[in-house]
């Protein structure tokens, strides 16, 4: 519970001092080892970009390297969260040239897709 209102506390943050703020602290944070600090990170970059939207176009090419390292993780759960985190920004950057990122990542996204299949039960 109190990670969800950290990371909604984080949001409103971002959404009244603006993002070039908070974003790069999230991702500075978001490389320590301790699982549970990524994950919040990770929660906190999903509401982040639900209420910056058009605004993303900005931050698109800056956290793709950390989108990789999240879609190939072996936690289920950053993985959703990754992709959520590429929905919104996919939602917020239509038409403002930000497609060769979106693009990389989708395909990325389809791998581990495929890959999951071929692995599961």
């Amino acid at each position: 519970m109190s990670v969800t209102c950290s990371t909604v506390a984080i949001a409103i943050v971002t959404e009244t001092c603006g993002p070039f703020t908070c974003i790069p602290a999230i991702l500075n944070e978001y490389w320590t080892a301790e699982v549970n600090v990524r994950t919040g990170c990770l929660k906190a970059l999903t509401f982040d970009f639900k209420y910056i939207s058009p605004q993303s176009a900005y931050y698109c090419d800056s956290v793709v390297t950390m989108l990789e390292d999240t879609l190939t993780d072996r936690d289920l759960v950053h993985r959703q969260t990754a992709s959520v985190i590429m929905k919104h920004i996919a939602l917020g950057v239509t038409g403002m040239g930000c497609e060769d990122s979106l693009m990389h990542l989708m395909n990325l996204l389809r791998m581990v897709c495929r890959m999951n299949r071929k692995c599961g039960p």
